[in-house]
């Protein structure tokens, strides 16, 4: 008699394991998930997108949380879900269909299933990340360039219906594609990131910040500024300022951040001289001024003193041959492209026709003026490549495709330098920009590590403001951190401002210097 208990026993178990393995296999399997439409009703919850990490695997997405509360049609009296409940809501559920409804972290419900979805964006990196339209598709930026990557199904909730199609009572929904799509991996560094977007809103009414890491080419930090809201796209449709212009990819007039080709186009000629600067110097039948008389200049006095007259007369003994090409060769007039959907523009350079057919337009070139345009992102490059003995990374914003984790499961293949400068060139310039922070025009941008060097610019914008005075667009491109790190800071002038940048660069600097 035990025995056949035991017996009995056995086969019941096994009977009811095989029951429990059936409808693990009936819920899981892709052959009968198909068949749950038919039974259930299904409400979205959110869409479900991979995660944009930083170099350093930290989230510069999905980094909060949101909350749903699934409700149905035997909640509508609940007094907990109701302070959430909109009219179409209440609506929905009085005539018998479930709804999805956003709450507060705060929420709690002893009979209300809640789900926990990310909170895609946070307030970093807005114009690099981009954002989504109503469907979930990226509409600009890294969102659209790897849309097929990040964007995975949606979330949503499958209530069962009995059969007259009512939603089951007691019955908890089940939740479909809850798991996170695959990730990108940008260049970015949070931190740094973050840094330059603080200071830059302070700082900055209309600009741009790019960081760039020498050595490598990879953009640590990038911000334009006016910024905008990914979570209120409407607030920024009608911005005079234009706050989804992402500056730092536009072109726009160097003045004498320029120079800096014209000094390396003689270094690299090995032509070198002295000039007794008076304030002007005549070229054809039209004077060029510098701010002051400078006396008798040399190249590294010329750049540290931002010397006009010097410039133009460089220009003219190399020739216009001679200085285009070091600007096409350090990258100018090319497009960059940094990664999938954020390319910055190839500006413009004054045609060599032209050059070669002109003094005054040579003069101009020689200091950045005339035809020349440039992005924030070519002068950083132009920076990297000085401060690397010569050879230029392609700059970049992306490290790779990664899972859910943050682990690259594809790198991006990075490109092999370009050899533009001599190592004896690149060093030389790198001692010019340096004096020119510890003894020349650059002086407020001294770091409290002591080792900064860069170049300042004001240019004539031809725009003035109500009262008739001139706009001036001004900039600073510099390095520090033992040549670590290059900075470009451009200021897009209106009528509130027309600082130097060279100040902001340091507040930068030192705040990335202070990192841990």
């Amino acid at each position: 008699m035990f025995k056949r208990c035991i017996t009995v026993y056995i086969c019941v178990f096994a009977i009811f394991c095989g029951i429990c393995a059936r409808l693990a296999y009936i819920v899981t399997s892709p052959r009968y998930t198909a068949a749950l439409t038919h039974n259930t009703i299904s409400v979205e919850i959110s869409q479900n997108r991979g995660t944009v990490f930083d170099c350093n695997g930290k989230k510069l997405t999905n980094n909060g949380y949101t909350y749903t509360a699934l409700v149905t049609p035997y909640d509508i009296n609940n007094e907990d879900i109701a302070p959430y409940l909109n009219d179409f809501q209440k609506e929905q559920l009085r005539e018998g269909y479930p709804v999805a409804v956003t709450v507060d972290t705060s929420f709690n419900s002893d009979t209300l299933s809640v789900v926990r979805a990310y909170d895609r964006y946070s307030a970093i990196a807005a114009h690099i990340i981009g954002y989504t339209d109503a469907e979930g598709n990226g509409v600009c930026g890294v969102e659209s360039g790897y849309n097929d990557i990040l964007n995975g199904e949606t979330i949503s909730a499958a209530f069962y219906k009995d059969g007259n199609g009512s939603i089951l009572h007691g019955i908890k929904p089940q939740i479909i594609n809850n798991e996170p799509a695959s990730g990108i991996m940008l260049t970015i560094d949070k931190k740094i990131q973050q840094i330059i977007e603080q200071v830059a809103e302070k700082e900055l009414s209309l600009g741009a910040v790019v960081v760039i890491e020498n050595g490598s080419g990879k953009i640590r930090g990038m911000c334009s500024v006016p910024a905008f809201s990914q979570k209120n796209i409407e607030t920024a449709l009608d911005d005079e300022n234009s706050p989804f212009l992402n500056r730092a990819l536009c072109s726009y007039s160097p003045g004498s951040v320029f120079k800096i080709v014209t000094a390396a186009a003689a270094l690299e000629s090995d032509v070198e001289f002295t000039f007794e600067c008076t304030g002007s110097v005549k070229v054809g039948d039209r004077d060029f001024h510098c701010v002051s008389e400078h006396g008798n200049v040399d190249l590294c006095s010329a750049l540290s003193q931002s010397c006009n007259c010097y410039f133009i007369k460089l220009a003219l003994l190399l020739g216009a041959d001679t200085v285009y090409s070091m600007a096409k060769n350090l990258g100018f007039l090319q497009e960059d492209k940094l990664c999938e959907g954020i390319v910055a523009d190839e500006g413009g350079l004054t045609g060599l026709s032209v050059l070669n057919n002109s003094k005054g337009a040579l003069s101009l070139f020689s200091f950045g003026q005339g035809d020349v345009e440039v992005t924030p992102v070519q002068i950083a490059s132009m920076l990297q490549c000085i401060t690397n003995g010569g050879k230029q990374y392609k700059p970049t914003l992306i490290e790779g495709i990664t899972d859910n984790e943050g682990s690259i499961t594809e790198a991006a293949k990075q490109m092999a330098p370009t050899f533009v400068l001599s190592e004896s060139t690149a060093n030389t310039l790198c001692e010019y920009l340096m004096s020119a922070v510890n003894n020349g025009t650059g002086k407020s941008a001294q770091t409290l590590s002591g080792d900064a060097g860069g170049k300042t610019a004001t240019v004539q914008t031809g725009r003035y403001s109500d009262d008739g005075t001139e706009l001036d667009n001004t900039w600073f491109a510099g390095f520090f951190a033992n040549k670590k790190y290059s900075v470009v800071i451009f200021n897009e002038s209106d009528e509130f401002s027309a600082k130097s940048c060279a100040p902001i660069f340091a507040q930068i600097a030192n705040r990335i210097c202070e990192m841990k």
